[in-house]
């Protein structure tokens, strides 16, 4: 963020997603991401 100021933008947003997975719903995340991800690997990377 620090990076983005001094640059010369006048708003940066921080977000923190540590408790986001804990209370998503991962069957209907892994579906959604299942339609846009091809790459079986990678699916299965991010379902671990």
């Amino acid at each position: 963020m620090q990076s983005i100021l001094k640059h010369g933008r006048s708003l940066a947003v921080g977000v923190d997603l540590s408790k986001f997975f804990d209370r998503v719903n991962h069957d209907l995340l892994m579906t959604h991401l299942g339609h846009k991800v091809q790459d079986k690997r990678m699916l299965g990377l991010i379902g671990r």
